[in-house]
């Protein structure tokens, strides 16, 4: 059972962003991959090398008190404070990787159309990275447990491995659950970040959509750590079930207001030419 919830985990996260691709150009016959391949790179260079090197290497080293076991010593002192500090910093990397591009991208590429090709990208290679190569690894690590002799390296295998059998299975069916809201909520920031850079004075809806993000990344991290806090052993029962309803939430809500400032400003006439 443990293999087989990390194979289907990897396959529908590895395949989530080309299936939704697939449905978007069905509706869309004439939607560009171009945003979509534009949303790949601009998530990997913002978020996982230039928000990583900067949160690996200054804030969670300096600041947020990062252990060589990967603790954090400010996450179980000051959740809050961390939660806000983590979340802010993925609002500002990832909405400022929108906004550039579609400030580059409206040259040769126009409609509600180019934002969910873009929103698919994005949140599709964050499936990719955070679970579909997870999964990866941890079928590697499967394969290769008790195979590799002796030293630092089988040492380390042995430590993954152990961790590996002794995660709920549920936890691999909710990590592959956990990004269709998470795509949804990316098409959803993409399309109000669209409407910054396309409708002719309403800039100000890139630092709503920076504060949208951080609101969703902090409320749930902060509730997912008050949950362990107070719960220790609910991890992958009740305590996910609980972080994974509010972030459903949060897509229904980001997802509707997305639609609500596309129809006012984008569907009105006020796109710019």
């Amino acid at each position: 059972m443990l293999v087989f919830s990390i194979v289907f985990a990897g396959a529908f996260t590895l395949s989530l962003p080309f299936l939704l691709l697939a449905i978007a150009r069905r509706k869309w016959t004439d939607m560009s991959r171009v945003p979509f391949v534009w949303g790949l790179v601009m998530y990997t260079v913002f978020a996982f090398i230039l928000q990583s090197s900067i949160l690996d290497g200054v804030i969670m080293r300096q600041f947020l008190g990062l252990q060589k076991d990967g603790s954090m010593t400010l996450a179980l002192t000051a959740p809050l404070f961390f939660s806000l500090v983590t979340g802010f910093q993925a609002g500002v990397f990832e909405e400022t990787a929108r906004f550039v591009s579609f400030n580059i991208l409206k040259r040769k590429h126009s409609g509600l159309k180019t934002a969910v090709s873009y929103g698919i990208g994005h949140g599709g290679v964050e499936s990719i990275i955070m679970v579909g190569l997870t999964a990866v690894i941890s079928l590697i690590i499967l394969a290769y447990h008790g195979k590799i002799g002796s030293g630092l390296r089988a040492e380390l295998v042995a430590a993954q491995y152990q961790d590996l059998i002794t995660t709920p299975i549920a936890e691999f069916w909710w990590s592959a659950y956990e990004r269709v809201p998470a795509c949804a909520i990316h098409i959803g920031l993409s399309v109000i970040n669209w409407c910054a850079v396309n409708v002719k004075g309403k800039k100000w809806l890139f630092p709503v959509a920076i504060l949208m993000h951080t609101t969703v990344d902090f409320t749930v991290r902060a509730a997912q750590l008050g949950l362990e806090a107070a719960n220790p052993g609910g991890v992958g029962g009740i305590n996910r079930i609980a972080t994974e309803a509010l972030t459903t939430i949060f897509t229904v809500v980001i997802c509707i207001a997305a639609r609500k400032i596309y129809k006012k400003y984008a569907e009105s006439g006020q796109e710019e030419k």
